[in-house]
Parts: structure tokens; C-alpha cells; sequence
């Protein structure tokens, strides 16, 4: 249905014009507004302080990002479900169960209601629907297909539960508990079926047991556990019946022997039982009786005993090659249907056991628990619908304040890019943005022109944070990376924070009028510093070497004669020139500040300007053109136009240290440095300035007749060259 022209309201925050959101028809009618008044164009759906459920639900191909047609739909659906989709525009987190337009929605809402006992109740929040779902979840039943073992109230059926959860497989139910599924059981019971049916092939077969199940599974043991060192037996006599010279090395050399001689021998060493099960002859044949391989001893009387006297009806002297290949063949049927054995977990589980489970009717009695389950999946998909429209309700209005403009942000309401509030060095800033990562995240950021400050967060039992928090007021000389302070998220935990990186930029006006003479401060000292460290080498080697003139005196004396010590004239006569100069220029300095007359207040105002004018209007330019864009979309956002943070705005987001106006304050420092009175010595220069001028009557045109210095001195005080006109 189409929707007549709709006018839009504007507003103007922080020097930027953007859309208002009042009523339900600027919300209905968003679809239509050029999205090139949009505020921002996406936005991440991780780092900011809304409801992670809600930005997913709004996420609809779940990539991790919001977009204008994700916010539409989301509103196009909150249209179809609520009667008004407009209270989303106001505070609140409950719906009234008359204002489900749904059918679905509002069944669902009396079911979380009815199951909070509050049958009554019209209306539900998202912290009672929150709860309703955990006890909803918590139920045997609770509409997920997953059935657990209470779920049965038969001793087999649960028994059969639990050792499939046990020894099978087995997956999470809502309530926390392991449970099985449909798959489960559907694999589980093919499983079943598969082994039974192999089992069922040695009643079919006959000889796949020549010498009966039991004593055909122990000969095939016996053998398959001594067949590959019988084999190496007889192929080492093939070699040496092949060439007899080769007997010594089938037997291996008696370096061999003695490289094992020395060592702690068993039955068991893994090193001994790589020589030859017995020792190889010129005559064919496994001697049984004889002696064998120490190593080997016992899995051959075991073959001996199970399979030799099974197989053959007697156990020979030897073993010949022959009587070896007939006992493989006998049990080759055997040992091929082992090898079609179904390779699953049941092959643990006693096949009498298969054959029980298989026989009973405890596949039906589970089928018919999955069925109980999964009639209560509409009701829960009810309540996930219910939970959706509460969250939009709660939720999406802040969005959308935070998208489509920026009016929570401009309007100091907090918004969801702002992650807490960062308190160091005497302040305390409201504008912290978390950052994934602070490295690549600075390289866009430094492009906004604001002083940035990253921090690293750490606290007990938490994930490690960073975060980025913009400097707005105060100055930047105590800040610096490795100082601390204390960072609080939005629900009010306390982090450690540490500066791991600073992007330096003018953080205000008063920095910048200050920050010549800090500089020029800072230079002083430096030089001060350089000259006194020059001073003291300078003084160590002088001392060095009176040191050791003096402890060579006594040669020294011997061979010189002091000479006396003559005055430089020309060095005098440079420092009576320099002195000069200096005596000079102030002289004329002087001398001009007091021609200003009455005009002297202006000319150290102008003085001050032309200190302090052109680092403020650098500072003030810059200040001027502080974007938050750049650090947003460092972070993953799309911001569609400049998002202006200027000088006022910027202000409000840090506060600095004062103390209160009410406060009992007790200033007197008994452990105080000494002070100068510079106050009381500026004030006397000042006075003595002012004297001087009228002395010489360079106030004579503005003061009173009985005021001027002529009339209280005389023409005699007057200095001859002085222009004042006579009265």
C-alpha cells in the first residue's frame, strides 16, 4: 500500500542538520527517505553497548553488519506484528498484549505470562519473557527435539538414554543437560542393525567357525598375534636355502649380539624380540618343541595350544611351511569376516545386548518421547517471535537514534558507540569507543583531528579490552603512553586502563594559548639543563687535572715557571659591546611601551596575540574540523557525512577536576615550597611604570590640569627634549 508524501522534521546538534525521528509516520515512511541524509550506512553488530540478540535479529544474513534495507525490514515486520510500531520511538521495554496484531505473538505472550503464573497480567517485558523462556527451557519437554533421560518415565527407555549419552553420542539440550536427538537415534539404531546383521552372517556361514565361535576367535587371535614373525622365519629359510651363505646374516652377525649383551633383558625387550623367532638351519621346519625367541616364547605356546593342536589334530615337531599355509587357509574365512566388521562405537557394546535393544520396542518408546518434544516447538518459536518483537520494542528506536542520525549522541543520551567513561590525569571523558585493533584502527583515526588516547583494559576474569577515548578539554602534559587510569563500561565494572598509543592533536583553545610559553619554558630548561651538565663536565675535568697537578707538584716546580696571567682587553671590550646591544634594545623596547600612553593595556594585549594568536588559530582550525567519521570507520562503520565535534559540544564530553563550591577546603600546606611574592613584585613594577610615565608626563594630555606632572613638579622636572604643550 502506497503512503501519500511525508514531510520530515530536522534538527541541528554540534553544528550538524540531520532527520528527526518523532512519530510513527517518520518511522513507517523510512523506507522512502533519500539515504543520502542517512547518518550512517552501516554499522557493525559487535563493540557497542546494545542487546548483541537484538543487532542479530536485525542481521538478517548474519554478516556481522547492519544496512538500511536490514533496518527497514525490520520495521516493515514490527508493522505487521503491532498494531503501533511507533512505541518503539519512546523508552519503555513491555508491550501490551492487545497491541499484538499477531495472532502467534500474542499466544505466545500469554504462554510466557501463564508461565510465570501472572495469567492475569496484560502486558510483558523482556525481563519476564527472559525468565519465562529459562523456565520454559529449564522443562523436561521443552520443544527442542533433545530428549534427556528424565524424559522417560520407563527404567529400560532411561537406562537406554543414558548409555547412548554415555558411550554413543550426544548433544546439548536447552535446559544445559546432555541429551539425544532424531539423528542420534536414527544413526544409532542403523548401527545397531548393521552389527546385528554382520553377527548374523556365522549362522548363515558355516565355515566361518571350522573350529566353533569361541575356539575359532581365540586360534585367530593366537595366529593373526605371531603370523607376521612366522612368515619372517620361513622367508629367511628360503634365503638361506637359496644361497647357504647367507645363514650367518639370516641368523644376524654377532655384532648384533653383542650390541644388545650388555643391556637389562626380559621377555618383553622390544629389542630382543626383533631377532629371529627361531634359529634358522639348513633343515626345513619351525622347530616347536625346541627353543624359540625368549621374546617370542609365550605367543607361540599360545598359537601352539589354539591353533597348531586345533587345526592340524596334533602339534609336530615341526612346523613345516606347508601345515603353516593350512592353518592360514582354515581360518582365512574367519579373518575375511572380521574384516567386514562395522567400524562404529557399538562394536564395545555385548552383542547379546544389540540383539535385546533390537528385539524390544524401546525405538518406538523414543520415538514417541521426540514427538512429545517437538509439539512444543511452536509454542517456543511463539516466544522467540514474542522475545524479537520485545527487543525491537526496547532496542531498535535507540538504533535507529544512532543511524539514521545521531541525535542520542548529539543529545548527551549515551550512544551505543560509547562504551564507558574513562577517568586519568584529572578528568574524565564520556567519548570511549571500543577497538578491535588499536594498531590499524589509528591509521584511519588520526584523520579526525582529535587527540586520541588508546588503552588497553584488563580485569580479573575478563577477556582483555582496548579502547580509543577522545581528549575534549584539559591539556596534554601529564598524558602519556604507560600512564594509568580507571575505565567504567557501561553496566559499571571497573577495568585498569594503560595508554598503549597517543595520536597528539590541540585538545583546546586554552592548550593552545598556553602552549608557546610552555614551549618556550620547556626550552629554558632544556638549555639550562644542557649549559649545567656542560658546567659540571667542564668542572670535572678542571678538578681532574688540579688533582693531578697538584700530585705532581713536585716535578712540575722543577721544570716550569709560572707565568702570570694576563687580561684579554678585546674580550673585555666584546662584552661591554654586548652588553650594549642588550641595554639598548630594552632601553627602546621600554621606551616605546611607554609612548603608548593610555594605550598600553592594548599593547599588551596585542603582545600576548602576536605570542599566543597564531598557535590558537591552529588550534582553532584544527578544533574546528574534528570529525568522530573517521574513527567509526576505523572501527567497521559506513558514516555517510562529516560528524562535526566543535569546540562547545566537544567541551561537555570531558570534565575536568574542581573542587566543589560548597566544599570545606583547608589550602594551607604546612609541608609548602617557599614562593616568591611575584604577584607583590609585578604589582611594584607595574606602579613604578605607571610613576615613571607621569614623571615624565606622558599622561599630561588625558589627566586633569592639577593631575599633570608639570603642575605638582614645576617646568623644572621637565626634561629639556619633552613635547607636552603648556597648559
Amino acid at each position: 500500500m502506497s503512503r501519500p508524501q511525508h514531510t520530515w522534521n530536522y534538527f541541528r546538534a554540534g553544528g550538524v542538520v540531520q532527520v528527526d525521528l518523532k512519530t510513527t509516520e517518520d518511522l513507517l515512511n523510512l523506507g522512502k527517505l533519500d539515504q543520502k541524509l542517512w547518518m550512517a550506512l552501516a554499522m557493525p553488530t559487535r563493540g557497542l553497548s546494545s542487546d548483541s540478540r537484538t543487532l542479530d535479529y536485525i542481521d538478517s544474513d548474519l554478516d556481522g553488519r547492519i544496512r538500511p534495507p536490514e533496518l527497514i525490514a525490520a520495521i516493515q515486520w514490527l508493522e505487521t506484528m503491532l498494531r503501533d510500531p511507533g512505541i518503539l520511538l519512546q523508552e519503555g521495554d513491555s508491550i501490551a498484549l492487545d497491541q499484538f496484531k499477531d495472532d502467534t505473538l500474542r499466544a505466545g505472550a500469554q504462554r510466557a505470562l501463564l508461565q510465570l503464573g501472572l495469567k492475569e497480567k496484560s502486558t510483558l517485558s523482556i525481563d519476564e519473557l527472559d525468565l519465562a523462556v529459562q523456565k520454559f527451557s529449564a522443562e523436561v519437554f521443552n520443544g527442542d527435539g533433545i530428549i534427556v533421560a528424565d524424559a522417560s518415565q520407563d527404567e529400560a527407555s532411561r537406562q537406554l538414554i543414558g548409555d547412548i549419552i554415555q558411550n554413543y553420542a550426544s548433544v546439548i539440550d536447552r535446559s544445559g543437560q546432555s541429551g539425544i536427538d532424531e539423528d542420534i537415534i536414527t544413526k544409532f539404531f542403523a548401527d545397531l542393525e548393521a552389527r546385528s546383521a554382520w553377527f548374523a552372517e556365522l549362522d548363515k556361514d558355516t565355515s566361518l567357525l571350522p573350529l566353533g565361535l569361541e575356539k575359532t576367535a581365540l586360534a585367530f587371535q593366537a595366529t593373526a598375534a605371531v603370523a607376521d614373525k612366522i612368515e619372517d622365519y620361513f622367508t629367511r629359510c628360503r634365503w638361506v636355502a637359496f644361497d647357504p651363505r647367507s645363514l650367518d646374516a639370516a641368523n644376524r652377525l654377532e655384532a648384533d649380539f653383542s650390541a644388545i649383551a650388555g643391556a637389562q633383558l626380559t621377555a618383553h625387550s622390544a629389542s630382543l624380540a626383533t631377532f629371529p623367532l627361531a634359529a634358522i638351519g639348513k633343515e626345513s621346519g619351525l622347530q616347536l618343541g625346541g627353543p624359540l625367541n625368549p621374546a617370542w616364547q609365550k605367543p607361540m605356546q599360545f598359537f601352539i595350544e589354539t591353533a597348531v593342536q586345533a587345526i592340524l589334530g596334533q602339534v609336530p615337531e615341526k612346523l613345516q611351511e606347508e601345515q603353516w599355509r593350512v592353518i592360514q587357509a582354515a581360518l582365512m574365512p574367519y579373518s575375511a569376516w572380521r574384516g567386514r566388521e562395522p567400524q562404529s562405537k557399538i562394536a564395545v557394546w555385548d552383542i547379546h545386548r544389540v540383539h535385546s535393544i533390537l528385539l524390544s520396542e524401546l525405538r518406538q518408546s523414543l520415538a514417541r518421547l521426540i514427538s512429545l518434544d517437538l509439539a512444543l516447538a511452536p509454542e517456543f518459536a511463539s516466544l522467540a517471535l514474542v522475545q524479537k518483537a520485545l527487543l525491537y520494542r526496547r532496542d531498535l528506536g535507540k538504533i535507529l537514534r544512532n543511524f539514521i542520525n545521531f541525535s542520542d549522541f548529539y543529545r548527551r543520551q549515551g550512544a551505543i558507540f560509547q562504551t564507558g567513561c574513562l577517568f586519568i590525569d584529572g578528568r574524565a571523558t564520556e567519548l570511549c569507543i571500543e577497538v578491535t585493533h588499536p594498531a590499524r584502527h589509528a591509521t584511519m583515526a588520526g584523520l579526525s583531528g582529535a587527540y586520541l588516547v588508546y588503552c588497553d583494559l584488563a580485569r580479573a576474569g575478563k577477556s582483555p579490552r582496548s579502547i580509543v577515548a577522545l581528549m575534549t578539554d584539559g591539556d596534554s602534559d601529564n598524558l602519556m603512553i604507560g600512564r594509568n587510569g580507571v575505565f567504567y563500561d557501561r553496566e559499571g565494572l571497573d577495568w585498569d586502563a594503560t595508554i598503549s598509543k597517543i595520536i597528539a592533536n590541540p585538545i583546546s583553545l586554552r592548550e593552545a594559548f598556553w602552549l608557546p610559553y610552555r614551549k618556550l619554558a620547556r626550552f629554558i630548561e632544556e638549555q639550562v639543563a644542557k649549559r649545567a651538565a656542560s658546567a659540571e663536565t667542564s668542572s670535572t675535568a678542571d678538578l681532574t687535572k688540579t688533582a693531578e697537578t697538584v700530585a705532581n707538584v713536585d716535578k712540575s716546580m722543577a721544570h716550569q715557571v709560572p707565568a702570570s696571567k694576563k687580561i684579554d682587553v678585546g674580550t673585555v671590550a666584546a662584552m661591554g659591546v654586548a652588553l650594549g646591544s642588550i641595554s639598548t634594545f630594552f632601553a627602546l623596547m621600554f621606551s616605546k611601551f611607554i609612548d603608548l600612553g593610555v594605550l598600553m593595556p592594548f599593547g599588551i594585549v596585542a603582545l600576548i596575540l602576536l605570542i599566543s594568536g597564531p598557535s590558537m588559530v591552529l588550534a582553532f582550525l584544527k578544533l574546528k574540523n574534528r570529525n568522530l567519521g573517521p574513527i567509526l570507520d576505523a572501527n567497521g562503520w559506513a558514516i555517510n557525512t562529516v560528524a562535526r565535534i566543535n569546540v562547545p559540544f566537544a567541551a561537555s564530553m570531558t570534565a575536568l577536576r574542581t573542587v566543589p563550591l560548597r566544599a570545606e577546603a583547608f589550602l594551607s600546606d604546612p609541608y609548602a615550597e617557599r614562593q616568591r611574592p611575584w604577584k607583590l613584585y609585578l604589582l611594584v613594577m607595574a606602579i613604578g611604570m605607571l610613576a615613571l610615565a607621569w614623571a615624565l608626563g606622558k599622561g599630561d594630555r588625558v589627566l586633569p590640569e592639577k593631575l599633570r606632572s608639570s603642575s605638582v613638579f614645576g617646568a623644572a622636572l621637565k626634561l629639556p627634549d619633552s613635547k607636552i604643550p603648556s597648559p
